[in-house]
């Protein structure tokens, strides 16, 4: 998504992906256990640096970068109130369980996650939380979408907000761009490469390029330094190399996961402008 948004003429998104300004503005974040070792590398908390990466889109209809947290964060939500309370809010959200399988799968591939065993790691995830674990190993929790849209419609009017789902922009990212730069009002027939999908789930066949192209993985100034047009060649590059089939979930841990999310599956559908069910098993 943060791709496609960059790629449209209106549209400015910050070269560095993630800042996470708005989580931890003021303070370097403190977890006790992070999944990716370069994650502080691309945490910004100064203002005036943050402000900077918008710079050069001062001639652009939006500013705007994607922290991933934001929407997890109530602190983060009441600091975009705060500061941006005019803001557009666009969330991407896929399966709740495959999101949890995803992920647990990622920190694996990181080397981020101890456990190998999901069902071990999800018995874990009470007391990570309680020991200030990154969220990425929040799994469950931060897989119950409707308490964190319930918190951000309190701050924010809804036409602000737009769900997009993950499944959609990968089935057809040219009809789900299409529905985002509706709700922008920017030209919605621009050439975005959508025809290329970014971060699809999986791992790439040429060794170390998922973590050569990760955010922070290079020093800021370094990667600065390198040309956009040769960052999104290596990363087109990637995307064709990438091996996107993964063992199907354990039927015990799907089971486990729907009683876990029974909750989230009644609540959600009266929060997005869409039919889970259309998309996710979780919901059908």
């Amino acid at each position: 998504m943060w791709r496609y948004l960059r790629a449209h003429p209106e549209i400015f998104m910050s070269e560095l992906k993630e800042p996470g300004f708005m989580c931890f503005a003021g303070g370097t974040p403190v977890f006790n256990h992070v999944g990716d070792e370069n994650f502080y590398d691309q945490i910004v908390t100064d203002e005036a640096q943050y402000l900077a990466l918008f710079d050069d889109g001062s001639n652009q209809r939006y500013r705007g970068e994607s922290s991933s947290f934001y929407l997890y964060f109530d602190s983060a939500q009441k600091a975009i109130a705060e500061r941006a309370p005019d803001a557009k809010l666009l969330i991407v959200l896929r399966d709740p369980i495959e999101r949890i399988w995803s992920s647990h799968r990622y920190l694996r591939r990181l080397g981020g996650e101890p456990i190998e065993d999901l069902a071990a790691a999800l018995d874990a995830e009470p007391q990570r939380i309680e020991e200030n674990w990154e969220p990425l190993f929040h799994y469950v929790t931060a897989s119950r979408y409707s308490q964190q849209l319930e918190r951000l419609y309190e701050k924010f009017d809804r036409s602000q907000v737009h769900v997009a789902v993950l499944e959609r922009l990968e089935g057809d990212a040219n009809a789900e761009m299409r529905r985002v730069f509706s709700w922008l009002g920017v030209d919605e027939e621009a050439d975005v490469g959508a025809e290329v999908i970014h971060n699809a789930a999986g791992s790439s066949r040429i060794p170390g390029l998922d973590k050569v192209l990760s955010p922070g993985f290079l020093p800021s100034g370094l990667a600065d330094r390198i040309p956009r047009g040769l960052k999104d060649r290596a990363v087109k590059v990637r995307e064709k190399a990438r091996v996107t089939d993964h063992d199907p979930i354990p039927v015990a841990i799907r089971e486990r996961l729907m009683h876990e999310l029974e909750g989230e599956r009644a609540t959600l559908p009266g929060l997005v402008d869409f039919d889970p069910a259309d998309h996710w098993a979780t919901f059908q």
